[in-house]
Protein backbone atom coordinates (compact mmCIF):
# COMPACT_ATOMS: atom_id res chain seq x y z
CA UNK A 1 0.00 0.00 0.00
CA UNK A 2 1.16 3.48 -0.62
CA UNK A 3 0.33 6.13 1.89
CA UNK A 4 -0.06 9.74 -0.06
CA UNK A 5 -0.77 12.35 3.03
CA UNK A 6 -0.62 15.75 1.89
CA UNK A 7 -1.04 15.12 -2.20
CA UNK A 8 -4.69 15.68 -2.83
CA UNK A 9 -4.35 15.35 -6.84
CA UNK A 10 -4.09 11.33 -6.07
CA UNK A 11 -7.21 10.15 -6.35
CA UNK A 12 -8.81 8.19 -3.32
CA UNK A 13 -8.43 5.06 -4.95
CA UNK A 14 -5.25 4.95 -5.84
CA UNK A 15 -4.58 5.39 -1.58
CA UNK A 16 -4.05 1.73 0.13
CA UNK A 17 -4.29 -0.25 -2.99
CA UNK A 18 -1.43 -1.61 -5.29
CA UNK A 19 -0.91 0.50 -8.36
CA UNK A 20 1.62 0.27 -11.48
CA UNK A 21 4.49 2.31 -10.96
CA UNK A 22 3.92 3.34 -14.49
CA UNK A 23 0.63 4.89 -13.50
CA UNK A 24 1.60 6.00 -10.18
CA UNK A 25 4.76 8.22 -11.94
CA UNK A 26 2.34 9.83 -14.62
CA UNK A 27 0.01 10.93 -11.51
CA UNK A 28 1.99 12.27 -9.96
CA UNK A 29 4.07 14.20 -12.70
CA UNK A 30 0.57 15.48 -13.94
CA UNK A 31 -0.20 16.67 -10.18
CA UNK A 32 3.16 18.64 -9.91
CA UNK A 33 3.35 19.93 -13.11
CA UNK A 34 -0.56 21.21 -12.54
CA UNK A 35 0.85 22.53 -9.08
CA UNK A 36 3.48 24.73 -10.58
CA UNK A 37 1.77 26.19 -13.13
CA UNK A 38 -1.06 26.92 -10.37
CA UNK A 39 1.70 28.57 -8.48
CA UNK A 40 2.84 30.52 -12.16
CA UNK A 41 6.22 28.22 -11.29
CA UNK A 42 9.01 27.11 -14.41
CA UNK A 43 8.80 23.96 -12.93
CA UNK A 44 9.39 21.97 -9.91
CA UNK A 45 12.45 19.96 -7.44
CA UNK A 46 11.82 17.45 -5.25
CA UNK A 47 14.53 16.74 -2.55
CA UNK A 48 13.97 13.91 -0.99
CA UNK A 49 17.91 12.61 -0.11
CA UNK A 50 16.47 8.49 -0.37
CA UNK A 51 16.10 8.70 -3.76
CA UNK A 52 19.03 8.51 -4.26
CA UNK A 53 18.96 4.79 -4.18
CA UNK A 54 16.35 5.36 -6.95
CA UNK A 55 18.06 7.13 -9.34
CA UNK A 56 18.34 4.35 -12.22
CA UNK A 57 14.38 3.35 -11.72
CA UNK A 58 13.34 7.51 -11.50
CA UNK A 59 15.00 7.64 -14.81
CA UNK A 60 13.27 4.62 -16.00
CA UNK A 61 9.67 6.40 -15.85
CA UNK A 62 10.78 10.02 -15.72
CA UNK A 63 13.55 9.73 -18.88
CA UNK A 64 13.40 13.86 -18.87
CA UNK A 65 14.35 13.96 -15.26
CA UNK A 66 17.49 15.80 -14.15
CA UNK A 67 19.05 15.07 -11.02
CA UNK A 68 21.70 17.30 -8.73
CA UNK A 69 23.66 15.06 -6.30
CA UNK A 70 25.31 17.52 -3.81
CA UNK A 71 28.42 16.00 -2.36
CA UNK A 72 28.96 16.56 1.11
CA UNK A 73 32.19 15.28 4.08
CA UNK A 74 30.71 12.31 4.86
CA UNK A 75 32.00 13.24 8.54
CA UNK A 76 30.07 16.10 8.60
CA UNK A 77 26.88 13.89 7.66
CA UNK A 78 27.29 11.25 9.43
CA UNK A 79 27.76 13.80 12.44
CA UNK A 80 24.58 16.24 11.77
CA UNK A 81 22.58 12.43 11.59
CA UNK A 82 23.86 11.42 15.08
CA UNK A 83 23.11 14.79 16.04
CA UNK A 84 19.37 14.67 14.85
CA UNK A 85 19.03 11.52 16.28
CA UNK A 86 20.09 12.68 20.02
CA UNK A 87 18.11 16.04 19.19
CA UNK A 88 14.77 15.23 17.93
CA UNK A 89 14.12 11.48 18.29
CA UNK A 90 11.25 9.77 16.26
CA UNK A 91 12.22 8.61 12.83
CA UNK A 92 15.53 9.71 13.01
CA UNK A 93 16.42 7.61 16.26
CA UNK A 94 14.85 4.59 14.70
CA UNK A 95 16.85 5.42 11.23
CA UNK A 96 20.56 6.29 13.21
CA UNK A 97 20.13 4.56 16.85
CA UNK A 98 24.47 4.26 16.55
CA UNK A 99 27.07 5.72 14.44
CA UNK A 100 27.38 2.46 12.30
CA UNK A 101 24.18 2.91 11.05
CA UNK A 102 24.71 6.19 9.86
CA UNK A 103 28.00 5.65 8.45
CA UNK A 104 26.25 2.65 6.61
CA UNK A 105 23.79 5.31 5.11
CA UNK A 106 26.56 7.63 3.95
CA UNK A 107 28.76 4.55 2.34
CA UNK A 108 25.35 3.65 0.66
CA UNK A 109 24.23 6.66 -0.58
CA UNK A 110 27.96 8.01 -2.22
CA UNK A 111 28.34 4.74 -3.89
CA UNK A 112 24.76 4.70 -5.50
CA UNK A 113 25.58 8.57 -6.48
CA UNK A 114 28.85 6.98 -8.06
CA UNK A 115 26.71 4.59 -10.20
CA UNK A 116 25.60 7.35 -12.01
CA UNK A 117 28.67 8.95 -13.29
CA UNK A 118 28.04 7.66 -16.86
CA UNK A 119 24.41 9.35 -17.25
CA UNK A 120 24.36 12.81 -18.18
CA UNK A 121 20.76 13.33 -16.57
CA UNK A 122 23.20 13.24 -13.20
CA UNK A 123 25.06 15.93 -12.37
CA UNK A 124 27.93 16.54 -9.19
CA UNK A 125 28.44 19.62 -7.15
CA UNK A 126 30.53 19.73 -3.77
CA UNK A 127 28.25 21.12 -0.85
CA UNK A 128 30.69 23.14 0.45
CA UNK A 129 31.09 25.07 -3.03
CA UNK A 130 27.36 25.81 -2.92
CA UNK A 131 27.31 26.80 0.34
CA UNK A 132 30.36 29.36 -0.50
CA UNK A 133 29.51 30.26 -3.82
CA UNK A 134 25.87 30.06 -4.28
CA UNK A 135 24.88 32.31 -7.40
CA UNK A 136 27.88 30.90 -9.63
CA UNK A 137 26.39 27.78 -8.30
CA UNK A 138 23.14 27.74 -9.68
CA UNK A 139 24.15 29.88 -12.79
CA UNK A 140 26.70 26.78 -13.29
CA UNK A 141 23.31 24.11 -12.72
CA UNK A 142 21.26 26.23 -14.87
CA UNK A 143 23.48 25.94 -17.57
CA UNK A 144 24.08 22.19 -17.51
CA UNK A 145 20.80 21.65 -17.58
CA UNK A 146 19.58 24.47 -20.16
CA UNK A 147 17.16 26.44 -17.63
CA UNK A 148 17.17 30.29 -18.02
CA UNK A 149 20.53 31.16 -15.86
CA UNK A 150 18.37 34.98 -15.85
CA UNK A 151 16.06 34.09 -13.77
CA UNK A 152 18.20 31.85 -10.91
CA UNK A 153 18.20 33.63 -7.55
CA UNK A 154 14.42 35.13 -8.95
CA UNK A 155 12.69 32.20 -7.61
CA UNK A 156 10.19 32.44 -4.75
CA UNK A 157 9.20 30.22 -2.40
CA UNK A 158 5.23 29.95 -3.17
CA UNK A 159 4.61 26.91 -0.43
CA UNK A 160 6.16 25.81 3.26
CA UNK A 161 8.95 23.44 2.89
CA UNK A 162 8.54 22.43 6.87
CA UNK A 163 5.30 20.89 8.38
CA UNK A 164 4.90 21.18 12.29
CA UNK A 165 7.03 17.90 12.73
CA UNK A 166 9.77 18.80 10.82
CA UNK A 167 11.42 21.17 13.90
CA UNK A 168 14.86 20.30 11.56
CA UNK A 169 13.64 22.33 8.56
CA UNK A 170 11.57 24.97 10.14
CA UNK A 171 14.96 25.67 12.33
CA UNK A 172 17.14 25.67 9.21
CA UNK A 173 14.91 28.28 7.19
CA UNK A 174 13.98 31.69 6.62
CA UNK A 175 17.31 33.34 5.26
CA UNK A 176 19.67 33.51 3.33
CA UNK A 177 21.62 29.63 2.50
CA UNK A 178 24.67 29.28 4.74
CA UNK A 179 26.92 26.36 5.58
CA UNK A 180 25.85 24.11 8.31
CA UNK A 181 28.15 24.10 11.33
CA UNK A 182 29.94 21.10 11.71
CA UNK A 183 28.82 18.86 14.79
CA UNK A 184 31.71 16.95 14.35
CA UNK A 185 33.25 17.55 17.98
CA UNK A 186 30.24 18.23 19.60
CA UNK A 187 27.84 15.47 18.06
CA UNK A 188 30.07 12.82 18.68
CA UNK A 189 32.24 11.16 21.22
CA UNK A 190 35.72 10.54 20.62
CA UNK A 191 35.15 6.83 20.18
CA UNK A 192 32.60 7.44 17.32
CA UNK A 193 34.60 9.67 15.19
CA UNK A 194 37.36 6.86 15.71
CA UNK A 195 34.34 4.70 14.00
CA UNK A 196 33.57 7.37 11.57
CA UNK A 197 37.10 7.71 10.54
CA UNK A 198 37.72 4.36 10.53
CA UNK A 199 34.11 3.25 8.71
CA UNK A 200 33.62 6.09 6.09
CA UNK A 201 34.50 5.05 2.74
CA UNK A 202 37.00 7.14 0.50
CA UNK A 203 34.87 9.05 -2.80
CA UNK A 204 35.14 6.50 -5.31
CA UNK A 205 37.45 7.18 -8.47
CA UNK A 206 34.97 8.10 -10.66
CA UNK A 207 32.54 10.09 -8.35
CA UNK A 208 36.00 12.27 -7.26
CA UNK A 209 36.88 12.69 -11.00
CA UNK A 210 33.20 14.06 -11.39
CA UNK A 211 33.50 16.30 -8.86
CA UNK A 212 37.02 17.67 -10.15
CA UNK A 213 35.73 18.41 -13.27
CA UNK A 214 32.91 20.53 -11.63
CA UNK A 215 35.77 22.33 -9.86
CA UNK A 216 37.43 22.93 -12.70
CA UNK A 217 34.17 24.10 -14.74
CA UNK A 218 33.03 25.78 -11.84
CA UNK A 219 35.54 28.80 -11.60
CA UNK A 220 34.40 29.62 -15.05
CA UNK A 221 30.98 31.20 -12.89
CA UNK A 222 32.92 32.70 -9.58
Amino acid sequence: PRLWEGLDFIPDNFRGRHVSMKRLAATFLDGMDALAKEQNCLGWLEKSPEHVQFVREILHYVPDAQIVHIIRDGRDVVASMRDAALKYGGHWEVLFPSIEYAIDRWNSDISASASQTNDPRNLFIRYNTLTQFQAPTLQYIAANMALDSTKVGKMKQSLTIANDREKWKSEAVGGALQKASSKWLTALTDQERYEADSGLIQLPVNLENALKSFDTEISKYV
